[in-house]
């Protein structure tokens, strides 16, 4: 039986809509964990999306600066460690080591001016 427990996400940030840039990304520490992890976050065709900043295939972060996670033509997320393509709108590896392998993906709602990030 799930208790309430169960189905409860923790917050690990807030982002005012209003700075959420077509085509940008942005990184957030999540607070509170041992390894360090970052959020990337991503405005692709209108949609705000976001993932645990880390490549499938090895773990590494797919950038250390948000403003070097797109790829030249701006269609997808490239690690740059090797070059992984991912979709912006499902986190799906579509070229690379993991090729099939997806982005460890980040709940996020609205709630008025506000967009919230859970995990």
């Amino acid at each position: 039986m799930k208790t309430d427990c169960d189905t409860m996400q923790k917050e690990i940030g807030r982002l005012l809509v209003n700075e959420i840039k077509e085509g940008k990304a942005y990184s957030l520490k999540i607070p509170e964990n041992k390894d360090d992890l970052e959020v990337i976050v991503v405005k692709y065709l209108g949609n705000v999306r976001a993932w645990i900043n880390s490549c499938p295939h090895d773990g590494r972060p797919l950038c250390r600066d948000p403003d070097y996670v797109w790829d030249t033509s701006g269609k997808f997320l490239e690690c740059m460690n090797h070059q992984a393509l991912f979709d912006p709108k499902t986190g799906m590896c579509t070229d690379g080591p993991c090729t099939g392998d997806s982005l460890f993906r980040i709940d996020v709602s609205h709630e008025g001016r506000e967009i919230i990030l859970r995990i």
